[in-house]
């Protein structure tokens, strides 16, 4: 918080004060965090199955869930229980002021200092459009969360994460024509996920990740996932593990949502969902 606070300008007539009756120190939004495939998306379904949450899914996502001329209709097989991403992004056209595609990657690595004025207020429109507690989920920002922590200090933080290698393999779409002697330079084919993208990026902050065109890409996806994890548990308020939401579902959730603040919600509904 006090680093937060280094932030706010000493004048109030700059306007600062209003934004933090809005959003600034809110203790009530709540932001989900994990790789892809990591099992975010059945956090952000569970949130999204409580009445006192409005739950907004993937909202870096290129296809813009608040344009329906760019959102389609497409739904992964994979994401059970759910039926469309974007009903909670209804009415909120105006993010499309500040809503950059840049974001899913450049500048995945993110120091409390950065400055990203229109990714800050594109956030602050989704808060405070919700009805109830806010909870935004995400798969590009595990690197960026103390940028995070500094533009919401009192926001809980929710990450996800899962075993690397069962991760890896469901990254895989067409796992049947991947062996282990691919190599990084043959990967692009199956690259459904963004490794690639993310390697060229996070290679300007951490000159230690393999580029190498002839090691295995699984050692890339490796260290952005020990990145990730690292990241995950300094900053969150609560870090969950995929496999133990899958096999003690009841007691997972409730210490979800009483980290979150979160005190009125059917619990045996919520582990029906859990498959």
């Amino acid at each position: 918080l006090l680093e937060a606070l280094a932030f706010v300008p000493p004048y109030t007539d700059l306007g600062y004060a209003e934004k933090l009756d809005r959003t600034y120190l809110r203790s009530d939004i709540v932001f989900v965090t994990g790789r892809f495939r990591s099992g975010s998306t059945l956090l952000w379904n569970l949130f999204r199955n409580i009445p006192s949450v409005t739950a907004y899914y993937e909202p870096f996502n290129e296809r813009r869930w608040f344009d329906p001329s760019t959102r389609g209709t497409r739904i992964d097989s994979t994401h059970l229980n759910i039926s469309e991403y974007w009903s909670e992004y209804e009415g909120l056209k105006i993010l499309s002021d500040y809503y950059h595609e840049d974001w899913i990657c450049k500048q995945l690595y993110m120091s409390p200092q950065t400055w990203n004025s229109k990714m800050q207020r594109y956030i602050e429109v989704m808060i405070e459009n919700a009805k109830g507690h806010p909870v935004l989920q995400f798969n590009r920002v595990d690197l960026r969360l103390s940028w995070f922590r500094t533009r919401f200090p009192r926001a809980k933080i929710v990450h996800i994460f899962r075993h690397p290698r069962d991760q890896w393999c469901s990254t895989l779409t067409d796992i049947k024509r991947f062996s282990k002697a691919h190599k990084l330079y043959d990967f692009e084919p199956f690259d459904n996920y963004y490794l690639l993208m993310w390697g060229r990026d996070l290679k300007h902050y951490f000159p230690f990740l393999t580029l190498d065109s002839d090691t295995s890409p699984y050692e890339l996806f490796y260290q952005i996932w020990k990145l990730s994890y690292i990241f995950g548990r300094l900053y969150s308020d609560i870090s969950i593990s995929f496999e133990e939401l899958l096999h003690k579902p009841d007691f997972i959730i409730k210490d979800m949502l009483a980290t979150c603040l979160v005190d009125e919600f059917d619990l045996d509904k919520l582990v029906s969902l859990v498959k």
